[in-house]
């Protein structure tokens, strides 16, 4: 955008038509736009008449490429929704390519590579345990996560660094980045995704692990039952399977409503669900996300908004938490334009519908069961005597191991700091070049002296 936007008026159009000109005289050749959503924006009354007119350029030019010329163009960027529509129609920008944020294997891969260089990397189980509990972050984040942990590791080794100005002759091999110093970087680090949007999934906390493990894994068996996507891998699914002759879609509406009283352990489910499903992308229908949508005016809008957004990424999953509190509020209209859209969606269409209540359907107003069918809802009981046998179990043990920590920690002296060898300072007399200067600057020093006692002399 820097290098053909200006401040004259028809000046980005003309520099535009420059840089086509030159990609036709070199051919084979690329154009590459990089952040193009700011340079070609969703044309509207709003928008500014030099924005307008610098889209309208940017289509005709590609337009008047020949179809059998060698300029390739490729354009970047991470607000698909903010780039004009008509530069993404066949024979524009016809091929789509879609970057997420890294699955579970691929954050272990990511991270392998920072601590591949690492005298003492961490081990390969410590590695999968860290991109498991990492949603959300992407590559620069886990590289920023490594640092962290190494400067954590350096800090606790050599704290006399801080706290001096000397340089000291430091072994870096014998510094080892732990599984704690990974859990306090963790602590520090804010991932990218998570500075713009709410991210729904997390695993399950230890805590209550034993008591919600084995709803967990009955909600996962029957979703995999309900969405295929979860088994099948996309590229089959995007072809809906039809094309394999006459063969039946195995969708149809998938929807699941995970119910239970307050207390049941439905704020720990829920996210634990779309943490198990974090390949596919999520789309939260909760009031807070409709309210705090901010490319739209009204609640009805950002539905609408959301499902565009669900329809154009499938497979994909619609998120409604609390969804009784949601039914009770919803006025009239966006209850009307909610089961419209899902009225609308295709039956074969991949789109997972998962919800959350803490009370039943039946005692809500109105028919909830158009949104989720009474086949579709999954009822939470209490944990079993051996669920609630192994919660305590984890707890003592748990509380234990703190205790004998803490005792181990008072039997420790607080042991005084080795002094660090220092680097030996190198006695350097000044260079040859330094000299040269200095004896330039006296001699001219001379010279303006002596003219200026001329000067004098004169008068």
């Amino acid at each position: 955008g820097a290098d053909v936007l200006s401040k004259w008026v028809g000046e980005a159009e003309r520099q535009l038509k420059l840089l086509f000109e030159e990609a036709q005289r070199n051919q084979p050749s690329i154009i590459f736009f990089d952040e193009i959503d700011g340079l070609a924006p969703v044309r509207s009354s709003k928008q500014e008449q030099i924005h307008n007119s610098i889209v309208s350029t940017l289509l005709a030019l590609m337009d008047g490429l020949d179809s059998r010329g060698q300029v390739v163009l490729i354009g970047a960027t991470n607000r698909i929704d903010a780039i004009d529509g008509a530069l993404r129609r066949p024979g524009r920008f016809d091929r789509e390519f879609n970057f997420p944020l890294p699955g579970c294997e691929a954050r272990a891969e990511i991270l392998d590579i920072h601590t591949r260089k690492w005298k003492q990397p961490p081990s390969k189980e410590l590695k999968m345990e860290l991109a498991a509990s990492c949603v959300g972050y992407c590559g620069a984040d886990l590289k920023a996560l490594c640092t962290e942990a190494a400067i954590h590791a350096f800090r606790e080794k050599y704290p006399q660094v801080y706290t001096s100005d000397d340089k000291f002759l430091i072994d870096v091999d014998s510094v080892k980045v732990e599984k704690y110093h990974f859990i306090e970087a963790m602590a520090t680090i804010t991932p990218a995704s998570q500075r713009g949007s709410i991210v729904h999934s997390r695993p399950l906390s230890l805590v209550v692990a034993p008591c919600l493990q084995r709803h967990l894994q009955k909600s996962m068996n029957h979703i995999s039952d309900i969405f295929p996507p979860l088994t099948v891998s996309s590229e089959l699914t995007k072809l809906s399977i039809l094309s394999y002759g006459s063969a039946i879609p195995l969708v149809y509406r998938p929807r699941l409503l995970l119910c239970g009283g307050d207390g049941s352990g439905l704020d720990h489910l829920g996210p634990a669900i779309l943490h198990e499903l974090e390949k596919f992308p999520v789309h939260s229908l909760g009031l807070p996300s409709l309210l705090s949508d901010p490319s739209a005016k009204t609640s009805e809008e950002a539905v609408v908004h959301i499902f565009s957004e669900a329809r154009r990424t499938t497979p994909s999953i619609l998120y409604i938490p609390q969804f009784n509190l949601w039914w009770d509020n919803a006025y009239e209209q966006l209850r009307a334009v909610l089961l419209t859209l899902l009225e609308e969606l295709p039956s074969d269409l991949p789109i997972l519908l998962l919800g959350t209540s803490s009370s039943s359907l039946a005692e809500l107003d109105g028919n909830p069961y158009s949104v989720f069918p009474q086949r579709s809802v999954y009822q939470l009981d209490k944990p079993s005597i051996e669920d609630r046998s192994l919660f305590f179990d984890g707890l003592i043990e748990a509380a234990l191991s703190v205790l004998l920590e803490a005792m181990t920690k008072k039997s420790k002296e607080p042991k005084s700091l080795p002094e660090l060898p220092k680097v030996p300072k190198v006695a350097s007399g000044p260079k040859v070049s330094e000299l040269k200067a200095k004896v330039e600057a006296e001699q001219h020093a001379i010279r303006r002296l002596r003219m200026c006692l001329r000067d004098v002399c004169n008068r």
